[in-house]
């Protein structure tokens, strides 16, 4: 008897807390620094869990901005982004010193023209748009989004979807997907384009082949369009 009124009590109190629309809330602190260019030619970024998102600088300057939310303020402390350069090369790297932590990431980065990205994330997308040179975007688990490039080498992605501007006249480009769909917008004259899926379709919207460069694009599970831009 008693047990049962125990039972009760903890389910109306349940109840209640659902019907109120309590909500688990974060707690956040920023990151936040602008550095100069002179020097480097390339910008690193390793996440582990949150978006990147990279846009084009329209001051000069290379800015970092960097969202970290916890379910905690002791959470928070366990998680730190760290800034090195070496050789050219601007890394900035979520590190977290408790990798029990439930924290997330959120990049903003603008780059200056003549900077080459490199991102890897564990878990969240990447978005770039209207930077000169993306190296290498490799994500685990999310979408790649990339638009308005000038030059792309390498972009893929485990479990996602990925979309990208092709706009250089000389392509080198391979972009990969386990699971998810591939879509690109061409621009190159007459480029080579090979394309392979195990289990989806290939769609070629119109876009002429020839020599001009080398586009190579693979989905192991998932379509793959290709459109002219």
């Amino acid at each position: 008897m008693l047990k049962n009124m125990r039972l009760n009590f903890i389910i109306v109190i349940l109840m209640l807390f659902t019907l109120s629309g309590c909500t688990f809330h974060f707690v956040d602190d920023s990151f936040n620094n602008t550095y100069n260019p002179d020097g480097i030619d390339r910008v690193s970024v390793k996440n582990t869990s949150g978006d990147i998102n990279v846009t084009s600088s329209s001051s000069g300057f290379i800015e970092v901005k960097a969202l970290i939310k916890a379910h905690t303020r002791i959470g928070l402390t366990k998680v730190e982004v760290v800034v090195s350069e070496n050789n050219g090369e601007l890394k900035f790297e979520s590190d977290y010193l408790d990798p029990f932590t439930h924290a997330v990431v959120k990049y903003d980065i603008a780059l200056p023209d003549n900077i080459q990205l490199d991102a890897e994330n564990t878990s969240g997308n990447v978005d770039v748009n209207g930077i000169t040179t993306v190296s290498n975007i490799n994500v685990t688990s999310g979408n790649i989004e990339v638009k308005v490039c000038d030059s792309i080498s390498d972009l893929e992605t485990t479990s996602g979807n990925i979309w990208a501007d092709i706009l250089n006249d000389d392509p080198d480009t391979t972009i990969k997907t386990t699971s998810g769909n591939i879509t690109v917008y061409v621009d190159s004259y007459r480029p080579s384009i090979t394309t392979s899926t195990t289990s989806g379709y290939i769609n070629n919207h119109g876009v002429s082949t020839g020599s001009n460069g080398t586009i190579k694009l693979s989905a192991t599970s998932g379509n793959i369009h290709i459109y002219p831009y």
